[in-house]
């Protein structure tokens, strides 16, 4: 084999690594996560829900997210270009659009449980065509589900 072939040939094999590590990269991104992944009991925090993407190429128009029981005063940050609600345990951003193709933010203020554990906040994504519910329980031992719910975990 001549040097210019081997070349287009380690070339070809990198790129094909590359492309393999991207996908995973995005796959694992491809959830809606809570940040931080630790907080501390007995406090006040702000949680920030990544929203990654739209639904199959649909904008996003509304985040509904549920307060697991244990979380006790809560209130939705204000996001520019959405309306913000509060009814019983459940936040809700909506009245704006997030582009099919576009990840964003939206953050609550909620207090902390006085124990350890780890909260799961069930979110629902509604997009202009269809939604994800990003509610399943991921569980210790067991494979990530498809659309798992973001958690966070709380220490003492």
């Amino acid at each position: 084999m001549d040097r210019a072939m081997r070349t287009s040939t380690r070339v070809s094999v990198v790129a094909v690594l590359g492309a393999a590590l991207l996908a995973v990269a995005t796959a694992a991104q491809a959830h809606v996560e809570a940040s931080p992944e630790k907080v501390k009991a007995e406090t006040t925090a702000v949680i920030s829900f990544h929203v990654p993407h739209g639904c199959a190429g649909s904008p996003t128009t509304s985040i509904t997210i549920r307060l697991p029981l244990g979380v006790g005063t809560a209130t939705p940050i204000a996001k520019v270009g959405w309306r913000t609600s509060l009814n019983g345990r459940v936040i809700t951003f909506g009245g704006g659009s997030l582009p099919a193709n576009t990840g964003s933010v939206f953050s609550i203020r909620a207090t902390m449980p006085a124990t350890s554990a780890t909260l799961a906040f069930p979110t629902i994504q509604t997009c202009a065509k269809g939604e994800t519910a990003w509610i399943e329980p991921s569980l210790a031992g067991r494979p990530e589900p498809e659309h798992p719910a973001p958690h966070v975990s709380v220490i003492r």
